[in-house]
């Protein structure tokens, strides 16, 4: 029976013979007498390894040879002698293991290094390697080779500029044109100000820079506020990937390192799918600067490149706006005290604006939006803006969801919930002094040089827009295109009905109709599916769509959003028609209220819900699919002129030109 095995311990057995070369004891163990060869089967055995001993000297003679400067010596090689047979013999000794080998403590400092050496010699057996000389009396110095160290496993300081020559477009939009720390940065905020995260936008978080009630800064109201977007940047194709831990695992045990680095550059970019690229924000800064003197857009203020994690403002910021929002309605973005989250590495873009206000979004989450007096100056103010960008540079939204609509009142005393009517029966826009402000033109487009004398004819056809022959330059356009990133239009319409917007968009850019099946551009015709209108004729094929299709102008896309935020404002109102008169005139400002005949009041509420109902029919998808149907914002504008339900102090607004 064997011996019974006992974990952890050592049985009581003689060590085999060569362990006594690993042993301390070896010196008395070697100096034992050396049988002669017995037969000729046993001198072929000598034969065979006195040559490998020669090889392995040869070998070692070239490994000595061999000397990298840039690292300490880390094998040290001594001659020892020892005495068999009467005849004086010389061998080799490795003193320390070799520098590739992993340590389990990282030693920051020399003294460290030579501390944790001397406890390896202590503990680690000698490798004795043995080699015949013929000529013992040669004296022999030490030598100091260090072999090559392994990109697997050496720490290799990151490539500073490879980021920089990333960001290099950015820079030039920047007042600190250069490369700055975030924790430096938001060191430098954090005495003054106080950082909320206060919405999420398609590609980005926006914090809001509240001055601290401590602090007075001379000439800085709270009007001065700043609104930041902070936007991940994609890592650059040259960065070098992280460093893989030198134990190997079962998974890349015995593969190159070439294939490791190719398997962690494919799971960076996986992790980065959702971050945005340089040259999407360029466009961004663009169309920002190009849209800030426009009456209804937000004014730009600067642009910042900074690096590294987040820091515990931002992190708390992060934390406490995930907290407050409710189940299913969690952040999207990942959680920025999680250290798997984002690398040191990691570049951001800090886009800063004027405070705009809150987020229809947020307003109507908190009871705002309620009576007709709100919902009039909210969409046509939206309009106005929109219509206004059409005019200046042919824009576009293409995002245009109530995140992206800021309401501010004209007075910091008033309650953009809860703000009162003026003069409800003279004005026929601006009964709620609400201000609104279009953000977030990450998806838009937009003409980057004055396009007046590139217009057609007719603006109502996005076809004439794009290929017209009056045109004599063709304008530098700031564009994002939208082929390259599907997701965009693979959102759940029972979810969320802006989901479906997105692809009734997409069809109107491709087929100038919203009800229109999309055709892929890989396709070179296709049969359309079932209409959802009933129709006769027979369906048509479709030739390949234009190359750079997002690039061109579309402004039947303003009006599918549009389409989108009355069918919102309408969902919330409370209609006139359905309420008593009193309930009309509660909004209304108290000195006014005593003397306006309620009735009188309640009447003209009743007809800016009519003009609205009428509205909303025009922007049916449905509709704006025929040839007949509304082409741009303007067309709606001069509708309204034409009809009376705006003035034309209202459309010229702050000097702008007029629309007719």
């Amino acid at each position: 029976m064997p011996p019974k095995q006992v974990y952890g311990k050592r049985t009581n057995r003689t060590a085999v013979n060569y362990s006594k070369f690993l042993s301390p004891d070896k010196e008395c163990l070697l100096q034992g007498p050396k049988t002669t060869p017995t037969n000729e089967a046993t001198k072929k055995r000598q034969m065979r390894k006195q040559e490998a001993i020669v090889a392995t000297e040869q070998v070692e003679q070239q490994l000595e040879a061999l000397t990298i400067q840039d690292k300490p010596a880390a094998v040290e090689r001594e001659m020892i002698h020892e005495v068999r047979d009467g005849k004086k013999t010389t061998r080799k000794a490795l003193r320390t293991k070799d520098t590739n080998m992993e340590t389990k403590e990282y030693c920051r400092t020399e003294e460290a290094v030579e501390k944790q050496t001397s406890r390896r010699r202590a503990k680690s057996p000698q490798v004795v390697i043995r080699v015949k000389k013929e000529n013992t009396n040669i004296q022999h110095e030490e030598h100091t080779m260090v072999l090559p160290i392994s990109t697997s496993i050496a720490s290799q300081p990151p490539d500073e500029d490879v980021y920089t020559r990333h960001i290099t477009s950015l820079l030039s939009f920047c007042h600190r044109p250069q490369l700055t720390s975030f924790a430096d940065w938001s060191s430098e905020l954090d005495p003054h100000f106080d950082i909320i995260k206060i919405a999420e936008a398609s590609y980005g978080e926006v914090y809001r820079l509240s001055l601290k009630p401590s602090v007075t800064i001379p000439g800085f109201s709270r009007t001065d506020e700043s609104v930041l977007k902070i936007i991940a940047i994609k890592s650059p194709l040259d960065a070098p990937t992280p460093i893989p831990c030198s134990r190997e695992s079962k998974r890349t045990r015995g593969k190159p390192v070439s294939n490791q680095n190719q398997k962690q550059l494919v799971d960076r970019q996986e992790k980065e799918t959702w971050m945005s690229d340089v040259e999407g924000i360029k466009s961004e800064v663009q169309l920002l600067q190009h849209l800030t003197p426009i009456p209804g857009f937000t004014n730009f203020r600067d642009l910042l490149i900074i690096q590294g994690r987040p820091p515990p403002p931002f992190i708390t910021a992060w934390k406490t706006f995930n907290k407050s929002r409710k189940r299913g309605q969690k952040s999207v973005f990942p959680d920025p005290s999680k250290k798997a989250s984002y690398d040191d590495t990691q570049l951001w873009a800090v886009i800063e604006m004027q405070d705009a206000g809150t987020d229809l979004e947020k307003l109507i989450e908190e009871g705002g939006m309620g009576n007709i007096w709100e919902i009039w100056d909210v969409f046509w103010g939206v309009c106005l803006s929109v219509g206004k960008g059409e005019e200046e540079c042919r824009f576009e939204h293409r995002d245009l969801h109530l995140g992206n609509i800021c309401i501010r009142p004209k007075s910091s005393a008033v309650d953009p919930t809860e703000p009162w009517v003026t003069r409800p029966l003279t004005k026929k826009l601006g009964f709620t002094g609400l201000e609104t402000t279009i953000i977030d033109y990450t998806l838009s487009r937009a003409d980057m040089s004055n396009p007046s004398q590139a217009q057609p004819d007719s603006p109502s056809s996005s076809s004439s827009l794009s290929t017209s022959s009056t045109r004599v330059q063709e304008p530098d356009v700031a564009y994002l295109d939208l082929d390259k990133d599907p997701a965009v239009f693979e959102g759940d319409a029972d979810e969320e009905y802006q989901y479906e917007i997105y692809r009734y968009m997409r069809s109107i850019v491709y087929h100038s109709d919203p009800l229109r099946p999309y055709l892929s551009p890989a396709s070179e015709c296709y049969t359309p599916e079932p209409p959802r209108r009933p129709s006769h004729k027979t369906p048509k094929k479709s030739l390949r769509p234009q190359k750079d299709i997002w690039k061109q102008f579309h402004p039947k896309t303003n009006l599918i959003w549009l389409h989108f935020l009355l069918f919102k404002l309408l969902q919330n109102l409370t209609f006139p028609s359905s309420v008593r008169a009193e309930k009309v005139t509660q909004q209304v400002e108290e000195t006014e209220r005593e003397v306006l005949d309620k009735k009188t009041v309640h009447k003209k509420a009743v007809k800016l819900e009519r003009v609205l109902r009428k509205v909303e029919a025009w922007l049916e998808p449905e509709v704006l699919g025929k040839e007949d149907g509304l082409g741009c914002v303007r067309d709606l504008i001069v509708v309204a002129l034409e009809e009376g339900w705006l003035g034309e102090e209202d459309v010229v607004g702050d000097g702008v030109e007029e629309y007719v």
